[in-house]
């Protein structure tokens, strides 16, 4: 009997038929993939395929909750994404459905994409866009919206893992860069110093931040109020993580304290275009794009199929990538 898979996303605009077909044949996998990306798989459509497919492959737009998890015929999510918290996994856990995801495979592109917007926040991009684009740039100027380099500074780092550790090497070999990063259980050894400082020694002194951690009950918030008056007047932020790593009212209160703030991820996320922090000119805010290249966003689905026939085909010579 075939296992039956179902893919929430349109894997055709970057998988090929024949590179689906090497990895989830016909003759052991039965795979339905919506056709077109332009609008989010709704409610109902993904309850129905939780009790009628075997696996679903999913993206971070997708919320997986207990309703979808309980007491239905899947067996696995295999989710396109190196976080997992749109799923739930204490329901998963407890149903024993086995959960995937996408590791390595972005650490790369999401590290470059953390640099450029520390970079267009450090050259003040998007203020000078719209300077121009409102007719206002009428002659060179020699000390007019002067900008910061970023060669030489220091750098705090909140989450030194996968993403943080390739980050930290770009801006340390690229920028010779001074690394250091909010001390959590783990100190970390890379091949050039770094330096882990406490809560109260990094939000006192960093005047680039850059968030790069996983979201949990330890991190969410982690931006907020408290910190946030800490912080150095004129300080940077970056968000490569996750948008519930900010607390955003506090933030939008707090705006004159920063310099720059640029960021991949919000909350909700995409945030909507009324939202105060998308009118104003020190925050420039992309929508979730950090792994957004050819390169990774292919390597992140081929991945997340590999996983699939890894749980089910115990002769392929693949071992799936377990989140527990």
């Amino acid at each position: 009997m075939k296992c039956k898979v179902f893919i929430t996303s349109d894997l055709k605009i970057g998988i090929s038929a024949k590179e689906m077909e090497e990895i989830l044949p016909a003759s052991m996998f039965g795979v339905v993939s919506i056709n077109s990306d332009e609008q989010m798989l709704n409610e109902h459509a993904l309850l129905d395929a939780s009790e009628k497919y075997d696996a679903i492959v999913t993206t971070i737009s997708d919320k997986v909750t207990s309703k979808h998890l309980s007491k239905k015929r899947i067996k696995l999510i295999s989710n396109i994404a190196v976080g997992f918290d749109n799923i739930d996994l204490e329901t998963a856990k407890s149903e024993k459905i086995a959960v995937t995801n996408t590791p390595d495979s972005l650490n790369t592109t999401t590290a470059e994409m953390a640099v450029t917007l520390l970079l267009n926040a450090l050259r003040q991009v998007k203020f000078h866009q719209h300077y121009h684009q409102n007719g206002n740039c009428t002659h060179w100027r020699p000390f007019f919206g002067l900008g910061s380099e970023l060669r030489g500074k220091e750098v705090g780092i909140v989450g030194l893992g996968r993403i943080g550790r390739e980050i930290a090497k770009i801006l340390h070999f690229g920028f010779n860069c001074k690394i250091n990063y909010l001390l959590n259980e783990k100190v970390h050894q890379l091949e050039f110093p770094t330096n882990p400082l406490s809560q109260i020694e990094f939000f006192t002194s960093q005047k680039l931040i850059i968030l790069a951690a996983p979201l949990n009950e330890k991190t969410v918030n982690l931006i907020n109020h408290e910190k946030i008056s800490m912080m150095p007047i004129d300080v940077i932020l970056v968000n490569i993580g996750r948008g519930e790593l900010v607390d955003q009212q506090a933030l939008t209160k707090n705006l004159d304290k920063f310099s720059a703030i640029a960021t991949d991820v919000t909350t909700p996320d995409p945030l909507p275009a009324s939202h105060p922090l998308m009118k104003n000119e020190k925050v420039f805010i992309t929508p979730h794009i950090g792994s957004a290249t050819k390169e990774a966003r292919k390597a992140m689905a081929l991945l997340a199929l590999k996983n699939v026939r890894g749980h089910f085909d115990p002769n392929y010579q693949f071992s799936p990538h377990y989140v527990f």
